[in-house]
């Protein structure tokens, strides 16, 4: 969930900051933060320098940054360091969980009920990697960086941490203590209508939570190897909350519970494709999830360069993280690699015009090098056609632009078919 400090933040220098200790931007180093509070009850924490190659156990956080009208001063390496409100929440509630597993009594927390698969309980929860205070934010060679790894960060943590706020308490205690029967029963079977009763009633913030239309939130969700969501003194395991989701394979479901589920299904279908050797492609990725809310447009992109391959170097190989790119130039950059397989200038077209869309990229800017770029890339891709390199694409494809398959050993239409036999046979190929 990077944010960018403004929104097309210029070129920095890539010294640390006196809270940040340095990088090693030639490895893969991440930044780690654990927790403690100092005696006046200020947050106080460290952060430490690890490779992904050796690291401790760690959690990763997923959250909404949220509004940055309230913000809140910690103490990070023994100065004063301030993040937002959400945030700031967020680390409270993990304190206290923290506390209470060390024996520490705490009444408002004798609630608290869940049932999780890692490893650690509370108490062994020592590192954290929060992309607000581990990512030296204003300097773009170190977002860059980082957001590269990001993937295998989510990869990597024991779990990850979907923090909710206190709005959705209510409901993850329903999700942690009912039987999984009548969590099930909250939807129609296969369809995303919602049974509204009085039982169902309390879990609408968690499924209307304005988590679930963040951009970066797609792949922190969908790669985690196990998830644990918390709202101030509940939390509820992924295995408790899943059984709520229906099992719909679709690019649009139009109810008010859409991001919810669209993401959840994307987990699911996540899983598939990994056990068949399937790798989805950028341009179905940006369609299911390129508008959903981000600070900074082209993060509609790089946040999800991490789902395209499973290895680092080839996902830097297909989509570079560059920040130093404007909208403009990052949409031509995508029409670009598209046009490596689809060989026909209108569907090319109406592809950029959509990324203009998504990338938030106004006509003036299309003008000028940009415009000519744009151009060159289309005319190239004309021309392989016209030497015959690419026959068995040269027929318009009948599907909309942006599902036009890419960089998938199978066609669109096989992995279609695939997913859609799957998600609507849970019976056959359960999955959580």
């Amino acid at each position: 969930m990077c944010c960018a400090a403004q929104r097309y933040p210029a070129m920095t220098t890539s010294q640390p900051t006196q809270i940040h200790p340095t990088l090693h931007h030639s490895s893969q180093q991440i930044r780690l933060l654990s927790l403690c509070e100092d005696v006046g009850g200020k947050l106080a924490c460290n952060i430490s320098v690890f490779d992904l190659s050796d690291f401790p156990q760690y959690i990763a956080l997923s959250y909404v940054w949220g509004s940055a009208d309230v913000q809140h001063e910690i103490n990070l390496n023994g100065q004063p360091f301030l993040i937002r409100h959400n945030l700031y929440l967020a680390l409270k509630s993990i304190s206290r969980h923290v506390k209470a597993g060390d024996g520490e009594r705490d009444g408002s927390l004798q609630r608290t009920a869940f049932t999780i698969d890692v490893e650690s309980p509370p108490r062994h929860w020592k590192y954290f990697w929060i992309d607000a205070v581990g990512i030296n934010q204003t300097n773009i060679r170190e977002r860059n960086h980082q957001v590269r790894l990001m993937s295998n960060i989510y990869k990597s943590a024991a779990f990850v941490l979907v923090w909710l706020g206190p709005s959705c308490e209510q409901a993850l205690d329903l999700l942690a203590t009912a039987d999984e029967s009548s969590i099930r029963e909250v939807f129609e079977p296969y369809t995303d209508r919602f049974r509204a009763s009085v039982f169902s009633e309390p879990l609408i913030p968690f499924l209307s939570s304005n988590y679930w239309t963040r951009m970066w939130i797609v792949q922190e969700f969908v790669l985690a190897n196990n998830l644990l969501f918390a709202a101030s003194s509940v939390l509820a395991s992924w295995d408790c909350a899943s059984h709520l989701f229906p099992n719909i394979y679709a690019s649009r479901c139009p109810g008010p519970y859409a991001p919810a589920i669209k993401l959840v299904n994307e987990r699911r279908q996540h899983i598939f494709r990994q056990k068949q050797g399937i790798q989805p492609d950028l341009l179905e990725l940006v369609q299911r999830f390129g508008l959903l809310d981000c600070s900074d447009p082209r993060d509609r992109v790089f946040a999800l360069s991490g789902l395209i391959k499973n290895d680092l170097d080839e996902a830097r190989d297909i989509l570079p993280v560059d920040y130093s790119l404007t909208p403009a130039h990052l949409a031509v950059k995508i029409v670009g690699l598209a046009g490596r397989s689809i060989k026909h200038r209108e569907l090319l077209e109406s592809l950029h015009d959509w990324l203009k869309l998504a990338l938030e990229v106004d006509e003036h800017d299309v003008n000028g090098e940009v415009g000519e770029e744009l151009q060159a890339v289309l005319d190239q891709a004309m021309g392989e056609q016209e030497e015959g390199d690419f026959a068995a694409l040269s027929t318009p494809d009948p599907s909309p632009p942006i599902l036009s398959p890419i960089w998938s050993p199978y066609s669109q239409e096989q992995r279609r078919d695939l997913l859609t036999k799957v998600m609507n046979d849970v019976d056959r190929f359960p999955i959580n």
